[in-house]
């Protein structure tokens, strides 16, 4: 923003006024930056709502595993030899 002459003083007030307010909040967005605790705390809730989305979406799974626990070793079974199968293909 280049400074401008005016011999309106309202114009100029007006101008300071609304350096001002763009100056308080790249201060206060600076500040929000810096800010390590309230980051951190900001993703831990954001993964907590994840967290409770996918449980809510995967309620039921539980019960389903009790019903049937010859099934859920099977799943489990093939969902660890698949993670471990492509942490095998990516070693150098």
């Amino acid at each position: 923003m280049t400074p401008s002459v005016s011999s309106d003083p309202d114009r100029t007030r007006a101008g300071i006024e609304a350096t001002r307010a763009e100056l308080g909040a790249t201060v206060q967005a600076l500040a929000a930056r810096t800010n390590v605790r309230a980051r951190g705390r900001d993703r831990a809730r954001e993964i907590r709502g994840r967290a409770r989305v996918l449980r809510d979406r995967l309620g039921g799974t539980g019960a389903v595993a009790r019903r049937h626990p010859l099934l859920a070793v099977v799943v489990a079974t093939t969902v660890g030899l698949v993670v471990t199968m492509r942490q095998y293909e990516r070693r150098p």
